[in-house]
């Protein structure tokens, strides 16, 4: 009982997203908005594809075929210190981060200093 209410406000609210008729039939034109209830597919119905490429699998095809109409754009590198890119300045927040920064190599140091004396003590040097 459950299970159906929240299909039918979910089937609900696709509609009225895509201002498109409530159906219960599937849709799968992936020019319109796709509409397929649990249950209502399986693998053996989707096949290969249409264009069918070589002898590669169908996987391969697929995403062939996905690639060719929806091309993907490549992703610009990262840099090596994202916080040290110019391209996002913030006074405020660069103060502070240089403000941590210094903090964070004192506190290494300390900790440094601390264990270098605790080996000295334990008659171990380092």
């Amino acid at each position: 009982w459950y299970q159906r209410r929240v299909r039918e406000a979910v089937v609900s609210t696709q509609s009225t997203g895509f201002k498109t008729q409530l159906s219960k039939s599937v849709m799968t034109d992936h020019t319109k908005p796709i509409y397929v209830l649990a249950g209502m597919d399986a693998i053996s119905q989707i096949g290969s594809p249409p264009a069918n490429v070589g002898s590669r699998s169908a996987l391969e095809q697929w995403k062939g075929l996905f690639l060719s109409t929806f091309p993907q754009e490549a992703e610009a590198a990262m840099p090596e210190d994202p916080t040290k890119d110019t391209k996002y300045n913030e006074p405020i927040i660069d103060s502070v981060r240089l403000q941590k920064d210094e903090e964070l190599e004192r506190f290494k140091k300390l900790q440094e200093r601390k264990m270098r004396e605790e080996a000295r003590r334990d008659g171990k040097l380092f």
